[in-house]
């Protein structure tokens, strides 16, 4: 404090005394209890931060969560009124094992950079709650999708997760169909049930329109996997990548570029591009949202859990195949991890003795878990039966049948030399189609008492009636029509045309092309013809006019309203080497298509 500060607080004081009586004395500059002089800035002042932050919990204080479902904690948020936005910095101490029932407590932390604390706390109750939770569907691509008239309608699916039975897409029902020859807004419904009856539906609308003089809608991307993706601190970024489909130039997903900027080893929310321009230069961009997280260490402490399926210990005899009735995994954070079991230990069933076959799992935190099966092969006692019964096949083997004459089984007996007659107890397995020729294998077994099996198998020929012949059942049979097999996926431009028999000429017909993929997820994604005329046009798409059953035996199709001359009809088709064959369904003609 300076000489003049001194003189001048001693004279205000001296003017107190003397009026007497004062309760209030004021300073004409404040001063504070070390006698700073704010006012006249003798010294710069720092107000210090004693303010905690607000932590906010997501969602609610108590989370009820039925055993064995999945949980995944809402989180909370932070602000500070001086350092912002600290969400990043909440620590979560707790876990929660929904495997096991009881209450479980996550406690949420936050500093400030002052070092003032704020704490949370939420319950968690795993108990056997009912489920009424619906499951969660996603549409794969937009709720509302435009195709052009005479165009191709990819269905893009859904995706369902329930947080209970997990991923149940495969059981997603879609209902709903797209005529893609007639304009007008089509709805297509998507449902799915988990197994407690919750059940959720949404539906896209597919809007078919004239085509413009141009192309001008862009492609679709769909992002696989999660979106925003989060990974912990320091662990590798596995992009799961993206699919694209484009109204005109149909799959682009080999021409997606994806930008990715992702640093695992720095915490933060980053962002990954993908992007994806058609022929005609309509480009569509997506983003992924991917977060690195720096998970408090030992934030997962809870190892997995392993479920032996079948008995434990288990025995057999001496001469017995051993068979693994292997086991389920499942982790309170990481959920089903069945896939990750690795299984050790052998049994020599040819030797007496214990076993030891040992489960061993380990969750994405490290926390692992074993557990062992006995398995105890006995010597066999000399009085078991190991004989197994004797099948006498009733009637010819191989047997003949014509075409469209009525099949009866004559059926088969089977003795055995402990139980008798067990005839009885003949299973059957196989049929006979004689509307298709063929051949066809019917499989008959009988096991006795003693769990002994045998079985024998008969086969039977289907053929025409050599009776009378012509162009008809030449064609039929020469190329094995209706076929036994659904139609090979193939993806091919064949413009040589063979016409064989009592055939229009296809004159006007340059090439065929065709993009069929067989399987379960597959389809006709294009059938069309290029003429050599321009009428009804150059290039003339068929798969919308069709009506076929490739992906089943008898593979066939019927073609109406095409506008080229000699094309529609109804065919069985077939793949002839490198050629696909339309073999007309009277037999009457055939067209070869050839590269």
């Amino acid at each position: 404090m300076t000489k003049d500060k001194l003189i001048r607080i001693m004279a205000v004081f001296t003017v107190a005394l003397l009026v007497g009586g004062c309760t209030k004395v004021e300073f004409d500059n404040p001063l504070d209890s070390r006698g700073t002089n704010y006012q006249n800035g003798d010294q710069n002042v720092t107000s210090q931060d004693e303010t905690a932050p607000e932590l906010t919990l997501s969602s609610k204080d108590t989370i009820e969560v039925p055993i064995g479902a999945s949980f995944t904690d809402p989180g909370a948020t932070a602000t500070d009124e001086t350092d912002g936005d600290l969400t990043h910095e909440v620590i979560r101490n707790g876990a929660v094992d929904t495997q096991t029932e009881g209450v479980y407590t996550l406690t949420y932390t936050v500093f400030d950079k002052a070092g003032n604390q704020a704490t949370r706390s939420r319950t968690v109750i795993v108990a056997d709650f009912p489920d009424t939770q619906a499951p969660t569907l996603t549409l794969n691509g937009s709720n509302t999708i435009t195709v052009y008239k005479g165009g191709v309608y990819y269905e893009f699916g859904a995706r369902a997760v329930d947080d209970v039975d997990g991923d149940i897409s495969d059981s997603i029902d879609i209902a709903g169909s797209v005529n893609t020859d007639i304009l007008g807004a089509y709805e297509i419904t998507y449902s799915v049930q988990d197994a407690a009856g919750n059940k959720t539906s949404k539906s896209r609308t597919v809007s078919v329109v004239d085509a413009p003089l141009t192309d001008t809608i862009a492609p679709v991307i769909t992002l696989t996997g999660d979106n925003p993706y989060t990974i912990a601190l320091n662990s590798s970024f596995d992009d799961p990548g993206a699919t694209a489909l484009d109204d005109i130039d149909g799959e682009l997903t080999s021409e997606i570029i994806t930008t990715d900027s992702v640093v695992t080893s720095r915490v933060g929310t980053y962002v990954v591009t993908y992007s994806v321009s058609d022929a005609a230069g309509n480009k569509t961009v997506k983003n992924r949202t991917v977060i690195v997280e720096d998970k408090p260490v030992g934030l997962d402490t809870v190892p997995p859990t392993i479920t032996l399926k079948g008995d434990n210990p288990l025995e057999i005899y001496t001469g017995d195949s051993y068979n693994d009735p292997g086991a389920t995994a499942g982790d309170n954070i990481d959920g089903a991890i069945t896939s990750r079991i690795v299984i050790t230990g052998s049994v020599d069933t040819s030797t007496a003795g214990a076993y030891t076959i040992t489960y061993s799992v380990s969750d994405n935190a490290g926390n692992s878990i074993s557990i062992e099966r006995m398995v105890e092969v006995k010597a066999r006692p000399s009085n078991t039966d190991t004989v197994a019964p004797v099948i006498t096949l009733n009637g010819d083997n191989p047997a003949t049948i014509l075409k469209d004459d009525s099949w009866s089984d004559p059926g088969a007996t089977a003795v055995d030399n402990v139980d008798g007659d067990i005839s009885s107890g003949i299973e059957i397995t196989g049929s006979v189609d004689t509307s298709v020729i063929g051949t066809y294998l019917l499989s008959y077994s009988a096991t006795d008492a003693a769990g002994n099996t045998s079985s024998a198998t008969r086969t039977v020929e289907v053929t025409k009636d050599t009776s009378g012949s012509g162009t008809s059942d030449n064609l039929l049979e020469k190329y094995g029509v209706p076929s036994q097999s659904p139609l090979p996926s193939i993806e091919a431009t064949l413009p040589s045309i063979t016409v064989e028999g009592n055939g229009p000429s296809l004159a006007t017909v340059a090439n065929l092309k065709i993009n069929w993929q067989s399987g379960e997820y597959g389809g006709l994604y294009e059938l069309a013809v290029n003429t050599t005329n321009g009428n009804p046009s150059w290039y003339v798409p068929l798969h919308g006019r069709v009506t076929q059953t490739f992906n089943s035996p008898g593979a066939h199709f019927s073609l109406v309203g095409s506008g080229v001359d000699g094309l529609d009809g109804e065919y069985y088709v077939t793949m002839d080497g490198e050629s696909l064959v339309w073999v007309a369904t009277d037999g009457s003609f055939a067209f070869v298509f050839a590269p």
